[in-house]
């Protein structure tokens, strides 16, 4: 097992910015112990409309403009 460092505490599987983190951090619990994975598919569903989109800049060996960005260590992402 890896652990990863990006500008933050050190993360085991996958650190995100942009819509899949919004859509994260929105998932309320009680949905979630309720309906299981499917609360992410509603709150996608439900952000959709709420949304703001943002621009990242991503500097690796380069840098590069993006809307969403997610690092993993991890062969699994989304289930």
């Amino acid at each position: 097992s890896h652990i990863g460092l990006v500008n933050r505490p050190p993360f085991m599987m996958m650190p995100g910015v942009g819509f899949d983190a919004h859509v994260a951090k929105k998932v309320a619990p009680a949905l979630k112990r309720c309906i299981g994975m499917g609360a992410y598919t509603w709150t996608t569903l439900v952000e959709l409309l709420r949304y703001a989109p943002r621009r990242y800049e991503v500097t690796l060996e380069g840098s590069i403009s993006a809307a969403s960005v997610v690092i993993g260590i991890g062969c699994f992402y989304g289930g």
